[in-house]
């Protein structure tokens, strides 16, 4: 059963095409991270059709201005890079990715991001910049009190 959906004043169905785009976009991302935790990624195979959808993913998060899935799409792309034995594609990707929720204030999402670098970082056998970038998690402005 669907539920009902009111339209108000000034509201089309565009708009409600494009917010429905965006949730199934953020509930796609989660499930191959989710994915790619559970080690159902290799260099080939999965990996690839994971960066494939996820370059789909934001290059359409692009098109249609969605930056909040622009972020998501790249600190997606950062992780599956990482858990694919390419951390420093990785770490283009979570910069890309951090500079953008810098720029929109998400500050839980930088937080995520940051970590992800900072591991990324560590894998390339910079320690002293991952800790940097840890560190930085625990500025008062991403810290919730």
């Amino acid at each position: 059963m669907w539920p009902e959906v009111r339209f108000s004043q000034g509201f089309s169905a565009d708009h409600l095409l494009v917010e429905v785009v965006q949730q199934l976009q953020i509930r796609r991302h989660q499930r191959l991270r989710q994915h790619a935790r559970r080690g159902r990624t290799t260099a080939c195979g999965p990996t690839a059709t994971a960066c494939e959808h996820g370059e789909l993913s934001l290059t359409l998060h692009r098109e249609v201005g969605f930056r909040v899935g622009e972020g998501y799409a790249l600190d997606t792309l950062g992780h599956v890079e990482l858990h694919s034995g390419r951390p420093a594609r990785a770490v283009e990707r979570y910069r890309q990715a951090l500079e953008l929720r810098r720029e929109l204030g998400d500050t839980y999402e930088i937080a995520n991001t940051l970590f992800g670098l900072g591991r990324a970082l560590a894998v390339l056998d910079e320690p002293g910049r991952a800790r940097e970038v840890w560190e930085a998690m625990d500025e008062p402005q991403l810290t919730r009190g």
